[in-house]
């Protein structure tokens, strides 16, 4: 059998700060039990423990070790921390140019629609400044010309139109997801 005592001044200069050693290596008072009398290195039958080995709440803390998970992980937890830091101060401006890009689309479809009205209304204007088109009103609202007859058709008639403008068009996912993430509600 090897001798395994060595001077607690070697063990701990070669040993990296962390790492777990045993109460033999690190040159702790060891006990063999009750009212025993022993030391790091003195031999005997028994369990040996610690002497200052932690109680209660701060054995937790030393079991957790939190000074070394911090110091392990400090690169990490900086680069975490500065993610959330940036996120916090960057929500309310994007936020805010999420909700204003989304006004503008409704308010450009708006304007777009408006835009097709008008449109429709100067032809309308346009086909009655002519001659072919005052007599065109004239029939549909129900004038005859010299020499013709008016035949009335009893009835609805079927207007497809109005059946495609009721239905609302169902958003894009990323725009409900867009709308969940910054809040944002149609007026």
């Amino acid at each position: 059998m090897t001798n395994t005592t060595t001077s607690s001044k070697s063990v701990r200069g070669r040993v990296p700060r962390g790492s777990r050693l045993s109460a033999h290596a690190a040159g702790a008072r060891v006990s063999r039990g009750r009212g025993g009398r022993g030391s790091a290195g003195a031999s005997g039958k028994g369990k040996g423990r610690v002497s200052k080995a932690p109680q209660g709440v701060q054995g937790k803390l030393s079991a957790l070790n939190v000074s070394g998970f911090v110091t392990r992980f400090r690169v990490p937890l900086i680069v975490i921390a500065a993610i959330v830091a940036l996120v916090a101060f960057l929500y309310p401006p994007a936020r805010g140019l999420y909700v204003a890009w989304r006004e503008n689309g409704a308010l450009q479809t708006t304007l777009d629609t408006e835009s097709e009205t008008t449109e429709q209304y100067q032809g309308e204007i346009d086909s009655l400044l002519t001659e072919q088109g005052i007599r065109d009103e004239a029939r549909r609202k129900g004038y005859v010309g010299e020499g013709e007859k008016s035949i009335v058709i009893d009835g609805d008639p079927v207007d497809d139109d109005e059946s495609t403008q009721d239905a609302e068009p169902e958003l894009p996912w990323y725009l409900s997801v867009g709308d969940f993430i910054f809040q944002y509600h149609e007026e």
